[in-house]
């Protein structure tokens, strides 16, 4: 290893070949769009383009100069003033920059040989667009491809799972759905009535089972006590709620009671606990056998 210092001059002592090699320019032969096309494709596409009034238009165009406004050019040109700078004609061909303009004659053709392979849309898209060109070609590409029947039939699918409709209740306030929202920085207590859809939406200032019970026990005062529910993360409120005024509810079929015996002079019936129910004022009435009446009694206070 040798170490030149300031003053030395080093030498190159490679041949003379060596460095001529070196100074050589390289050329490198690139693809045009034109040659992925067979003679017998290109031939046919120079017979449609020639054809086709919109290129020649174009072409004429492009060879007076394109206009400083957009609204000076035929409007069957509008869709080529974004890229005016880079359409050319090479042999008859229009181009934009590498891509070939298809003419509307020959865009079926072009379709059909751009998805002879059955590839789906994006890769039939993105492989039309490395060299073909022409107004629409995506949308058009997308509606052939939908309409092909070996792509429909062999497309994959999510399996189709069987539709669980839950039981109607027969009346209303027998069945509810619960839950809790938060809208900006406020918690809120939703109950929808099954059959009728009737919504209660009651403001709580938190998620603790004793707020919940309250709110709750306010809603059945109005319209009854509920036999089921559907919202499991409630289970512990729930049967919070339901062992205060229900001590034999069930949570997945409605209560059911043994017979009372028939009543006499010295024991005259007495009104059921499952049939007692609190207006909003707290006074107990028996609970009436439609809701209708019910609301009646309410409506005396």
């Amino acid at each position: 290893m040798y170490i030149a210092d300031t003053l030395s001059r080093t030498t190159d002592n490679r041949e003379a070949d060596d460095i001529d090699d070196l100074c050589n320019e390289k050329v490198v032969h690139a693809q045009q769009a034109t040659d992925v096309l067979s003679t017998e494709t290109l031939n046919q596409l120079r017979e449609a383009t020639a054809a086709d009034p919109v290129l020649q238009t174009l072409r004429e165009t492009l060879d007076k100069g394109w206009p400083r406004k957009r609204r000076s050019v035929d409007n069957n040109l509008h869709s080529y003033w974004p890229m005016r700078h880079n359409i050319s004609t090479e042999n008859v061909i229009m181009m934009v920059s590498d891509t070939i303009i298809i003419p509307n004659s020959f865009k079926q053709v072009i379709l059909e040989k751009q998805h002879i392979a059955h590839q789906g849309i994006q890769r039939t898209k993105a492989k039309a667009r490395r060299v073909l060109y022409w107004p629409g070609m995506t949308r058009d590409i997308e509606l052939m491809i939908e309409k092909c029947g070996p792509c429909q039939q062999l497309q994959p699918q999510q399996q189709k799972e069987p539709l669980i409709a839950h039981d109607i209740s027969e009346l209303p306030w027998t069945k509810v759905g619960t839950d809790i929202f938060e809208l900006r920085g406020q918690f809120y207590l939703l109950l929808v009535d099954y059959l009728t859809k009737y919504p209660e939406v009651l403001n709580i200032p938190d998620k603790s089972a004793h707020t919940v019970i309250q709110k709750m026990k306010s809603v059945f005062a109005r319209h009854g006590q509920i036999f089921r529910r559907n919202r499991r993360h409630l289970q512990k409120i729930h049967q919070s709620l339901f062992r205060d005024t229900d001590p034999e509810h069930s949570e997945d079929t409605p209560p059911q009671r043994l017979p009372a015996d028939p009543p006499s002079q010295d024991h005259p019936a007495e009104a059921d606990d499952s049939s007692v129910c609190h207006t909003r004022s707290g006074r107990a009435v028996v609970r009436p056998t439609r809701f209708k009446d019910f609301v009646m009694e309410v409506s005396k206070e």
